[in-house]
């Protein structure tokens, strides 16, 4: 049974348990207002997210076998940094910006950052992108985002 609960086993049992508290949280979350014409609540989307997060942590928790090699990943840490820096950079812009313009400007630097120099491609997929991110949450997923300045142009 000890090498049942190896390291990756109980890695995959925290993880479900933080899914579990952030699912208990989405099934209870009250909004203080809600139109009577919305299709979905303002959870359910993350509702499904965190029923993805548990379904992959049972996966992890099933195949997590002791690894007898380990991965030396401090090669990596300015790449993590960056990223990491990139992703709260967006998280702070968003409200300002808006989904549409912070995730365009978000996908551009991060496409920079891991390599692509050509913009003739690099600008449509973004474009692209944002325009899917914004048409399935305002318009599949009936959940309003943040529009920041383009609410400035009606």
């Amino acid at each position: 049974m000890q090498n049942f609960f190896n390291r990756n086993r109980i890695t995959a049992l925290v993880f479900m348990l933080i899914g579990f508290v952030f699912l208990y949280s989405a099934l209870t979350f009250e909004p203080g207002f809600q139109d009577d014409s919305l299709v979905m609540t303002p959870m359910a989307y993350p509702t499904w997210l965190i029923y993805g997060w548990l379904l992959v942590s049972l996966v992890y928790f099933i195949t997590g076998k002791e690894s007898l090699t380990l991965i030396d990943i401090s090669k990596s840490r300015q790449a993590l940094s960056v990223v990491a820096l990139l992703i709260g950079t967006y998280f702070f812009l968003f409200p300002v910006l808006g989904l549409p313009l912070s995730s365009f400007l978000f996908l551009m630097a991060f496409f920079i950052y891991e390599g692509m120099r050509n913009f003739k491609v690099i600008v449509p997929i973004a474009l692209l992108i944002s325009f899917l991110f914004w048409f399935v949450f305002e318009k599949l997923l009936n959940i309003s985002m943040p529009r920041g300045i383009l609410d400035l142009l009606g």
